[in-house]
């Protein structure tokens, strides 16, 4: 701030010139200068000198202004302090609905009580949609599956997913081959010729768990189009626990199953779906990384590791 305004503050509070110069370090003199200039500068006369220094009208409707400016100013300044050592800021996160509901509870619930004053912002959609926002500053971290290696994207590996079949066990029971014996339990290993007459629940075209699993439909002669296309993940688990179909997912998804402790549905490994899903958390390259985002970064792989322990447990307990 200027310090004809800072001068002005200080008379304005104390209503004394010489208490003013003093608080300023400088004589009555200089100050009185400085209240004269800014006087002249506003075209309005803020203070009466005789018989004692008050405010004019003007000089309190200024000093509401100025005092509102000057408390502008030191938020500002705090929060580029705050900013600098990496407690304050935004964070802009990319992924699509079934992954944000799987870890973002967990992992806000903690980064927040380190850093309370940084908002994060979700941006829902597939990873093919969310790269270019990624790419155009638009956001901040996205976390996806098989994202592009561009060369501006820096990526954080978090794991390795495979694909499962998810279905009601009465429902595939009814659909097995006769003669077939094939264990159905969660992690049991099973082939897509096991059964028959499968509806397969489908989910939207540019879905890449749902591209890849069209790919081996097709090698295998077995590709029917969709009865259902759905692109959320729990009204899939829905009507696959209602007996219409069965579902894909991918290993993170499970999550859903094993926090709601599911004894209806069945993951089950499938032996023809040998490719794997590379989930990665992706950023900007930059110079510069704020500590908060680097924070953040650390703490969602901490939690999406933390949750896919937390399935392979759930599958040898379940199998």
């Amino acid at each position: 701030m200027q310090t004809s305004y800072e001068m002005f503050l200080l008379a304005a509070k104390t209503l004394n010139f010489t208490k003013a110069a003093s608080l300023a370090h400088i004589t009555q003199q200089s100050f009185s200068e400085h209240i004269k200039k800014l006087e002249k500068e506003v075209g309005s006369v803020l203070f009466t000198r005789s018989p004692r220094v008050a405010l004019t009208e003007s000089g309190r409707i200024f000093y509401e202004t100025v005092r509102q400016m000057d408390l502008i100013e030191r938020r500002c300044l705090v929060h580029l302090k705050e900013r600098e050592a990496g407690t304050r800021g935004h964070v802009r996160l990319g992924t699509n609905a079934a992954r944000a509901k799987c870890f973002l509870p967990d992992l806000l619930e903690q980064y927040h009580k380190t850093y309370p004053a940084v908002t994060v912002e979700t941006v829902l959609g597939d990873t093919r949609e969310l790269e270019p926002l990624l790419a155009e500053g638009r956001l901040d971290v996205l976390l996806g599956v098989d994202c592009t290696d561009y060369a501006l994207f820096q990526h954080i590996p978090v794991g390795m997913e495979a694909l499962y079949l998810v279905g009601n066990r009465d429902y595939l029971k009814k659909h097995l081959k006769k003669g077939r014996a094939v264990t159905l339990q969660p992690g049991s290993v099973v082939s897509l010729h096991d059964f028959m007459d499968l509806t397969i629940l489908g989910k939207e075209k540019r879905s890449t768990v749902y591209s890849r699993v069209t790919e081996v439909l097709k090698r295998e002669g077995l590709f029917t189009a969709p009865l259902f296309s759905i692109s959320d993940d729990e009204t899939q688990f829905e009507l696959a626990r209602r007996k219409l179909g069965v579902t894909f997912c991918s290993q993170l998804h499970l999550s859903a199953l094993f926090d709601a402790r599911e004894a209806t549905l069945t993951p089950l490994s499938v032996k023809e779906i040998t490719d794997m899903l590379r989930t990665d958390l992706v950023t900007a390259k930059a110079l510069y990384e704020a500590p908060y985002l680097t924070a953040f970064l650390e703490e969602s792989r901490r939690v999406l590791q933390e949750k896919y322990a937390g399935i392979r447990k759930f599958m040898t307990i379940k199998g």
